[in-house]
């Protein structure tokens, strides 16, 4: 009988512990200034910085009914329990992730296989586990990495309480190091390290990683463990293959589906966050009516965009736009960021150069409009306009400015985009979907549906 190929679904159970709140009430960061803080904000790979994490406990993972409780492994599991687990990963393909905050989305992964009784012995302490960590699902890059633990730096170590998951190969009996070396280079900065293999927790037993010894500064004040690219082969940094791509015979579909959960109210609790889908759509997140464009470019998830608009202002230009899961808010051209924020009612905070809004205006103020393919896509001030709990009482504009070098993205749409709209990374037809998300019910009233 024809062996079926399983569709994975995997659940972000996630923390929306409102990271905002946790960043700038702490006490060690506020010295800093709030453009030092907005420093934090992801934009990884063309990216300007990364947003503060708090950590949050692993749940479960769900794939064709079966639940996996993938964080009980990893802080409680023994050999036995662990290799049992693996059976079933094979069998079902399925991982455990684990999501912080309302616009940063963070993958539960899981590296290596525990050292047998043997040899954990030599360490003198109890190794019988999993090593996990928590990375961005960045479709903006495609490189798998995490910190070393052997690299000792304040940012391989982690700031202000923050300390990070690292990487022990010694501790992982089916790790092997290649003789790649690795070097991404970030906005705000690099990581470089040695190119490994080693078991992931999406099933595929070969996938080649970087395990980093050198990070940008900026990873340091968050923990976050790394990054796993969702991208095209074309943005890796060595002869790596990226993770989708390893483990596309396993799929029914070829392609992965994001929804990004809103959270309407201010809260410091955690808060569920969305779904990841490998291998299927989500029509219990996402809405049947999907609208494709082509991909421009197999490098990025990139295509055209055709215009937008907001009130009196509207921009009818092609450019360049891609869609990442690694980016909080939207990067735009700077003059389009201004006219889209004063066209909303902000003003322009020239100290710490971003636009602050009255927060009464997230049920008030106008669209955006994106003019994708021939169809509009509105983003409703619910979600451009967020509170970060500042001391102004001002809510802040989600869009900042990068500078087009002729070259790369005009346009990056985050996690603004992507909880208006689900994103349905299409691989084998090189096209990217847009489905209106089904979010819950809120206060917000403002918001209009998708029209051809």
């Amino acid at each position: 009988m024809k062996k079926m190929r399983l569709t994975v679904l995997v659940v972000i159970l996630v923390a929306l512990a409102q990271a905002h709140a946790n960043v700038f009430r702490a006490k060690t960061i506020r010295t800093q200034s709030l453009r030092q803080r907005l420093l934090s904000l992801s934009l990884l790979c063309l990216k300007q910085s990364l947003k503060q994490l708090s950590v949050a406990k692993k749940l479960s993972a769900v794939s064709d009914s079966v639940t996996i409780f993938k964080g009980f492994i990893s802080r409680n599991g023994k050999w036995r329990s662990f290799l049992k687990e693996q059976k079933l990963l094979r069998e079902f393909g399925s991982s455990g992730l684990v999501d912080y905050f309302d616009d940063f989305y963070i993958l539960n992964l899981t590296l290596g296989t525990p050292l047998a009784a043997a040899q954990a012995s030599i360490f003198k302490k109890d190794v019988f586990l999993a090593q996990w960590f928590n990375v961005v699902p960045d479709t903006g890059s495609s490189t798998v990495w995490v910190t070393s633990a052997f690299c000792g730096s304040p940012a391989c170590l982690g700031v202000y309480g923050y300390p990070k998951q690292r990487f022990n190969t010694s501790l992982s009996s089916t790790y092997n190091k290649t003789n790649y070396i690795f070097h991404l280079q970030y906005g705000s900065g690099s990581s470089t390290g040695i190119i490994g293999t080693d078991f992931a927790s999406l099933t595929y037993p070969k996938q080649k990683f970087g395990v980093a010894f050198s990070i940008a500064t900026v990873f340091g004040y968050q923990p976050v463990d790394g990054i796993f690219g969702l991208g095209w082969p074309s943005l890796t940094s060595s002869d790596t293959v990226p993770p989708m791509q390893n483990i596309l015979p396993q799929l029914d579909l070829p392609l992965f589906t994001v929804f990004f959960k809103r959270n309407y109210k201010y809260s410091e609790t955690p808060h569920d966050g969305g779904q990841i889908t490998f291998g299927a759509l989500d029509n219990e997140h996402c809405s049947s009516d999907i609208y494709y464009v082509k991909l421009s470019s197999k490098s990025y998830w990139q295509f055209i965009l055709d215009g937008v608009s907001i009130g009196n202002y509207t921009l009818m230009e092609k450019q360049i736009a891609i869609s990442d899961t690694g980016t909080s808010w939207i990067a735009a051209p700077d003059g389009a960021v201004e006219k889209v924020a004063v066209a909303a009612g902000a003003t322009y905070n020239e100290k710490d150069e971003i636009y602050l809004i009255d927060c009464e205006k997230q049920t008030s103020a106008p669209n955006i409009t994106l003019f994708i393919n021939g169809t509009k896509f509105y983003i409703p001030a619910s979600e451009y306009i967020i509170d970060l709990n500042l001391e102004s009482k001002k809510c802040v504009v989600t869009m900042f400015p990068i500078i087009f070098m002729g070259f790369g993205p005009q346009w990056i749409l985050g996690a603004t985009m992507i909880r208006s709209y689900c994103q349905i990374y299409d691989i084998g037809n090189a096209q990217l979907g847009f489905a209106k998300a089904i979010q819950e019910p809120s206060t917000f009233s403002n918001t209009q549906t998708v029209t051809a």
